[in-house]
């Protein structure tokens, strides 16, 4: 299997493919676009799906997958997705069946897969392509039903198998572009041996996506504790700290970090969640947050989630805020948590402070307004 490659972002429920080049490397000398665009691959495509916030269906993820590794590519054409599944010799299974499967895919689950999704993207210049992406937004984390089927294609998925059928047969590579002369050059880039700062950063963020919070927070002490004093290393570390419990130690390097002319985005939602741990440490669980506290908590919140900082932790700490305050949020941050509960659909808590948040009145002018820029 030829293999180009291929970059996957997400955005709305909305997946994108866009193509390198192919190649490999072989040599000791400076990589080109090519060599460097053969460093992702089809595993990559897989693994990028598969860490989607919103769980993608296993069948999705492999005929995304499969069309990744079709694309070929040459130094003057690109051809994208130039091959898929032929049953000629043989039915198509069922893909009823294929939809409702939570194990492993056979491989002739993965070429229907391949040919389904090569139809619903392409086929009939992109004639199903917004009814197939609804229709895997619907799958993600839902059983399947043969009405939901019906109601994206308007036909049954018995239907559906015929024409794909014949689409096996008659299929022709989706698109194919003639390059003049060779793949530009990438632009002119330096390399350079990372600090230990960054090296433990990098460490520490690789582990904690796998879940070993403790071991990143090992890796971060160890190089506070050489000197290393990156701001953004720091603001893991504070991060780690204030996760296991050392809130004195999580104060310490947050404090400082907020002080500092252009501070990291992540210290914004330590800070958010100290001052939260401070505000509500003696109050009782029925207690509410005063009005300035609420301001107080949600003030460095607010700036983190104005630099792009929106992860589930972050939008589950606003939503705490929320469901704790005796203030009514604003129409931006009712927005903001319908928008989360939609990225974050099996997290309680947010999907409780979006209901509390669409459920209140507008504020009045007089009203206390939570903004961005905390005034």
């Amino acid at each position: 299997m030829r293999r180009g490659s291929v970059r996957i972002t997400a955005r709305e429920g909305i997946v994108a493919a866009s193509i390198g080049a192919d190649g490999r490397l072989a040599t000791s000398t400076p990589p080109d676009e090519e060599h460097l665009a053969a460093s992702l691959s089809q595993e990559s495509v897989l693994f990028a799906l598969a860490s989607l916030p919103e769980k993608t269906p296993q069948w999705f993820r492999a005929g995304l997958g499969w069309l990744a590794g079709s694309t070929d590519i040459t130094p003057t054409r690109i051809t994208f997705a130039d091959s898929v599944a032929s049953f000629k010799d043989r039915s198509i299974p069922s893909l009823a069946q294929l939809f409702a499967k939570t194990d492993t895919l056979s491989p002739d689950d993965e070429l229907l897969s391949a040919l389904f999704t090569h139809y619903g993207l392409f086929s009939s210049e992109k004639k199903y392509a917004k009814a197939f992406m609804q229709f895997v937004q619907q799958q993600c984390g839902q059983t399947f039903s043969e009405a939901s089927f019906v109601e994206a294609f308007h036909m049954s998925t018995g239907k559906m198998e015929k024409i794909l059928a014949t689409y096996s047969r008659t299929f022709a590579a989706y698109e194919s572009h003639e390059l003049n002369g060779r793949l530009p050059d990438m632009p002119a880039f330096t390399v350079r041996e990372a600090t230990q700062s960054e090296v433990a950063r990098l460490q520490a963020d690789l582990l904690i996506s796998q879940g070993k919070a403790d071991q990143a927070l090992g890796i971060l002490r160890i190089a506070y504790w050489r000197g290393e004093r990156e701001p953004a290393m720091l603001a893991i570390l504070a991060g780690l700290e204030e996760r296991c419990g050392s809130i004195e130690r999580a104060n310490k390097i947050t404090q400082a970090l907020v002080t500092l002319p252009t501070p990291p985005t992540r210290v914004f939602a330590v800070d958010g969640r100290l001052r939260f741990r401070a505000a509500t440490a003696s109050k009782k669980p029925e207690e509410k947050l005063t009005p300035d506290e609420t301001k107080l908590i949600m003030t460095p919140l607010a700036r983190a989630i104005k630099a792009g900082l929106v992860t589930e932790d972050l939008c589950a700490l606003v939503s705490d805020v929320v469901l704790r305050s005796s203030v009514q949020p604003p129409e931006s941050i009712a927005t903001f948590l319908n928008l989360a509960a939609k990225k974050y659909p099996e997290n309680t808590a947010i999907k409780n402070a979006a209901s509390v948040a669409l459920l209140t009145p507008k504020p009045e002018p007089d009203k206390v307004e939570i903004q961005a820029n905390g005034k």
